[in-house]
């Protein structure tokens, strides 16, 4: 056999032995794809029956249970009363819970004992908690009257058609009812605006807006508090002030959004850069070292280039995009930036400086724009910043379940609370 061919036949061995060994390094890719991205809800290999598995928010249910199960209810109400007697500072944030008598599960109790089961005496009383029983006759809100509401809210608030009698005897305010013909999304800003501006008259630093149907985490007071001196900081270097951090994000909006196929682009055009960079000087290097064999390297070279280029480098870039946008791109844990695709409104925390606004932009006519959005709005309206704590530190449990009337179940999850918390 002429030396020639001998090259050739190495040459071609050498191909098909790097064509095997890539194409078994991309099925182990895949498999290892299928077990540890199936949380991610942009990856091909998302699987919904665990990825929506409540590991550590199931933990913090029973938790929750266990809370509300030891309450000494008449311990608890005179603590609170001497508590609240003797406070003298404004409290450094204000909660405030909008809360509906559903038709199906009722999560309310749970999320009202997560969010203080967990609080030192001390943390407490950097707390006022307001809840806001926004049935139009609060009797019909199984929280009504119970000992645990007592024992966690500081405030609580009915609408006036409420027998006065009871609202008397279990110290609650009222508020005005609500037209007769408003539609859902009115009546959630209507509801909105009451907590905002009951809270701003507590002189508190923050307002938190949480919904009634999250679990929060052990840790979620510690977290919320290293925050927001961060994140003030932060809005200081960058000029911008800002609206909200969030509690909670779902992270099912955080795929591959068509509007940023532009930086999608960009990264592909890099690899590519980068792969042919690192391929010629690969070369350059070999050539360097056989002077002799330069002609057969050259043509060999750029066989295995054209190999790699039009087939390996797409199969892998292939791959990135099937493991999913945050597998591949993973948020930061901390706080972070997150002006879109954040949604939705299970847990915010506004500066008190902003609630006149905010509360002028939810009693705005028409109320046609749902309450989150409308928050939403205004900070793009206003160029404000939007921030969020990675990974929440609220689970929207009501995920099991919709408030609306056969209302069907919601996709609204944060999949790294689970995975983050049960590490």
């Amino acid at each position: 056999m002429s030396k020639p061919t001998s090259s050739l036949l190495r040459h071609a061995t050498d191909l098909r032995v790097l064509n095997f060994v890539l194409f078994l390094i991309w099925l182990i890719a895949i498999r290892y794809c299928q077990v540890t991205t199936y949380y991610d809800p942009s990856s091909y290999f998302f699987r919904s029956d665990a990825a929506y598995e409540p590991f550590y928010s199931a933990v913090r249910e029973q938790e929750a249970d266990d809370f509300l199960a030891s309450r000494d209810s008449h311990h608890d109400r005179i603590t609170k009363g001497v508590t609240a007697s003797v406070r003298r500072a404004a409290p450094s944030y204000c909660i405030g819970i909008p809360t509906l008598q559903r038709e199906r599960a009722q999560f309310f109790p749970r999320t009202a004992a997560s969010l203080v089961d967990t609080l030192t005496p001390e943390q407490r009383e950097l707390i006022h908690i307001v809840v806001l029983l926004s049935d139009d006759d609060a009797t019909e809100n199984l929280a009504f009257g119970q000992d645990w509401l007592h024992a966690i809210a500081d405030t609580v608030i009915v609408h006036e058609d409420t027998p006065e009698d009871l609202v008397s005897e279990n110290g609650y305010q009222t508020i005005p009812r609500h037209f007769e013909l408003a539609a859902r999304d009115e009546r959630v800003r209507r509801d909105y605006a009451v907590l905002s501006e009951t809270c701003r008259r507590q002189e508190a630093d923050y307002f938190i807006l949480v919904e009634d149907d999250v679990i929060a985490a052990r840790d979620w007071f510690e977290r919320l508090q290293a925050a927001t001196p961060l994140v003030n900081e932060r809005a200081v270097a960058k000029r911008q002030d800002w609206l909200y951090i969030r509690l909670f994000y779902t992270e099912t909006y955080m795929g591959w959004n068509s509007e940023e196929w532009g930086i999608y682009s960009r990264n592909i055009a890099l690899i590519y850069v980068a792969v042919l960079g690192l391929m010629l000087a690969l070369r350059y290097l070999h050539q360097m070292a056989s002077p002799s064999h330069k002609e057969r390297a050259s043509k060999h070279a750029k066989l295995l280039m054209a190999n790699i280029l039009m087939i390996w480098v797409p199969l892998f870039i292939g791959l990135g995009f099937m493991a999913g946008r945050l597998t591949v791109s993973p948020l930061p844990t901390g706080v972070l930036e997150m002006p879109r695709y954040g949604c939705c409104s299970q847990g915010l925390v506004i500066p008190n400086r902003h609630l006149p606004l905010l509360k002028e932009r939810l009693l705005e006519s028409p109320f046609d724009l749902p309450a989150d959005s409308t928050i939403e709005k205004t900070a793009d309206d206003f160029g404000l910043g939007k921030w969020a704590v990675v990974p929440s530190v609220l689970q929207h449990i009501g995920a099991r379940g919709s408030s609306a009337k056969g209302g069907a179940i919601k996709s609204t999850w944060n999949f790294s609370f689970e995975r983050f918390y049960s590490a």
